[in-house]
């Protein structure tokens, strides 16, 4: 039944693109998410006229973890993909009121069916509450901003909090029908649908939302400015500000120091016990090294460097 619908599925998505003159291996790869086999503790909701799943418990109430989601608590998929390549995946998503406490879940780190009591066999998303796009003209590429209680798309291949980065990679034309599953983590967390996109293609909110096709150049780029020069070069004292993912676009044009903003709280480094990520450490310590008139804030860099 789920081979046929898949297939169904296909011709649907052919018979899209066809119609509307767009070539089927630029499009997105759509995947509802209430159309997996869905653990138990998942329920299946409504909201504006599509459907929507939802976690039922948190990941200390049954049987998952901070590192993986447990019996009852997977959804796995079968995804039957037009073409070989390199793929970013998406997913349509609503964080609840608690933000930061209700914006995490699990993804499989690659294709295949995945042990749901295994930590090495699961990708910890985290940091949703503040990633993402809801604009229909934005293009949904690397974490974006957007906040909680409301839909939006984020590219989870290119959200890097907490390294949560992870592409697909198929290289075998006669194996394109492959599993793809996810975890959940915390509740309070909705998935509306998850989607595959070339890694080479720029998709906006419109695209996604519509199954268009993506563009070689991102829609959105503008001219860049005239560089700038830090506001405090050869002055007596540095001026500095924290660095995150959303703020290191032309970071060292205004700043001439760095702290690594929340990337050196415990919280950060060891969210999940014993589990180390350096990410955000590293990302300010690589701006101090790459440009000679930023210095890193006193004490902030003391691992192995």
């Amino acid at each position: 039944m789920i081979k046929q619908w898949l297939i169904q599925f296909a011709l649907l998505l052919f018979v899209h693109a066809a119609v509307y003159g767009q070539n089927p291996n630029r499009c997105p790869l759509i995947v509802e998410a209430e159309s997996g086999r869905l653990g138990s503790e998942f329920d299946i909701l409504q909201s504006g006229g599509f459907q929507y799943i939802t976690i039922t418990s948190d990941y200390d109430e049954t049987s998952g973890t901070s590192n993986f989601p447990g019996a009852n608590r997977t959804a796995v998929y079968e995804v039957s993909f037009p073409d070989t390549g390199i793929y970013n995946l998406f997913a349509r998503i609503r964080v609840g009121q608690n933000a930061f406490d209700d914006d995490s879940f699990f993804y499989g780190n690659n294709f295949g069916d995945k042990n749901c009591e295994s930590a090495g066999e699961w990708v910890v998303c985290n940091g949703l509450a503040s990633a993402g796009f809801s604009d229909e003209n934005e293009t949904v590429y690397e974490a974006g901003a957007e906040g909680s209680n409301t839909w939006k798309w984020v590219n989870l291949s290119l959200n890097s909090y907490q390294g949560s980065s992870r592409n697909f990679i198929l290289n075998d034309p006669e194996a394109l029908v492959r599993i793809f599953s996810i975890g959940a983590r915390e509740n309070g967390f909705d998935i509306d649908k998850f989607a595959f996109g070339k890694s080479g293609l720029y998709f906006t909110v419109e695209n996604l939302d519509r199954m268009q096709e993506g563009s070689v150049t991102d829609p959105n780029e503008t001219v860049e400015p005239p560089a700038r020069v830090p506001l405090a070069l050869a002055k007596k004292k540095f001026l500095g500000c924290g660095l995150e993912t959303n703020q290191s676009y032309r970071f060292e044009e205004y700043w001439n120091q760095v702290t690594p903003g929340n990337g050196g709280k415990w919280g950060s480094v060891e969210y999940s016990r014993d589990r180390m990520n350096w990410g955000a450490l590293d990302q300010a310590y690589r701006m101090g090294l790459g440009y000679s008139g930023i210095r890193a804030g006193q004490g902030l860099f003391s691992r192995i460097h």
